[in-house]
Formats: structure tokens, C-alpha cells, sequence
């Protein structure tokens, strides 16, 4: 796809745009159900999305500079720092 001539950034653009939509809207609409239900299900698919794009272009990144092992080495660390953090910082308010 080709969203604004930008491939995975226009998607990214466009991923990011539906859920902070979808987070206003529901922040405003009258509780139930079935619009819990609604939001969560669109805020599911347009995170999906947006994970999607943001490994695409990580992979493209990686192939571009001829370093994908390094790419996906960065990109694990970096995603498990919050974790280590939340866990250290959860043993020491304990």
C-alpha cells in the first residue's frame, strides 16, 4: 500500500490516527458493552497495524545497512528494557 506516497510511514501515520481517534471517541461516548466491546476491537486492529509497519520498516532498515541480526539484537533489547525496569523498580517499592 501506498498511503500519502510514504509506504510503511504513511501507514503508520494512518494506524496512529485511528487509535488516537478511537481513544477520543470512547473517552467521550456513553458507557456499555457493546462500545467497550467496539473500541477495544479497533483499537486491537489499528495497533496490529501499526506494530506491522513498525517491524516493516525496522526489517527495511536492517536490509538497507546489510545488518538484520544486529537490527533484530537492538530491536529485543530495546523492548525488553521496560520490562527489566518495571521489574526492578517493582522489587524495590516491595
Amino acid at each position: 500500500m501506498d498511503i500519502f506516497a510514504r509506504k510503511d510511514r504513511g501507514m503508520m501515520v494512518v494506524a496512529a490516527a485511528v487509535c488516537a481517534a478511537n481513544y477520543a471517541g470512547f473517552s467521550f461516548a456513553s458507557f456499555s458493552a457493546a462500545m467497550l466491546m467496539a473500541a477495544v476491537v479497533v483499537s486491537a486492529i489499528a495497533w496490529s497495524f501499526a506494530r506491522a509497519t513498525e517491524q516493516g520498516l525496522a526489517s527495511m532498515t536492517g536490509q538497507q545497512f546489510a545488518m538484520t541480526g544486529w537490527m533484530s539484537v537492538i530491536w529485543n533489547i530495546a523492548a525488553s528494557v521496560p520490562y527489566f525496569g518495571a521489574y526492578l523498580l517493582g522489587g524495590l517499592l516491595s
